[in-house]
């Protein structure tokens, strides 16, 4: 069943969980990724800036991950990693090895890369900035797109607004 590996051995994870919240009307599997460059005043996670803090997620841990959860889950969700070399490959190998499942990147880059939309169900662009409020504050600087057929489908940001 692996038929793509290449460089996920590299990514490391700090936690995953099962999350309502992060992907609507979806049940995500959620891992956090380690390492993250970004620098965000306020950030509600600053450990995971930290490479060391994580656990190698190679495929033989991805497929025991998922394969465990997969009759409760709707999507694979990435908080971050689109900052690793061969991050991409994880994604492809999600998508070949886990087709009925969708998939989401949270990036905190505030532009598409368009590599990433042909492996992508969902994608999460833009930094977190303190002074804009995160995703669910309708004053956010973070999108929240939909991707079909290797593009930019809706943007659904206001799914995620406080009432």
């Amino acid at each position: 069943m692996k038929n793509q590996e290449e460089n996920i051995r590299d990514i490391k994870y700090y936690a995953w969980t099962i999350s309502f919240i992060e992907v609507p009307d979806e049940t995500s599997l959620v891992f956090s990724i380690t390492g993250c460059p970004g620098k965000c005043e306020g950030c509600h996670s600053p450990f995971l800036r930290n490479y060391e803090n994580g656990y190698i997620l190679d495929s033989t841990t991805l497929d025991n991950i998922i394969k465990s959860k997969e009759k409760y889950i709707t999507t694979i969700c990435f908080l971050g990693g689109d900052w690793e070399e061969g991050f991409i490959d994880t994604l492809k190998y999600c998508k070949l090895n886990f087709p009925k499942l969708k998939t989401c990147l949270y990036s905190g880059q505030d532009v598409i890369d368009i590599s990433y939309l042909e492996y992508l169900d969902y994608y999460k662009i833009g930094g977190y900035n303190q002074d804009l409020g995160p995703l669910y504050e309708k004053t956010t600087n973070q999108r929240f797109y939909t991707i079909e057929n290797n593009a930019i489908k809706d943007d659904i940001t206001f799914k995620f607004y406080n009432n």
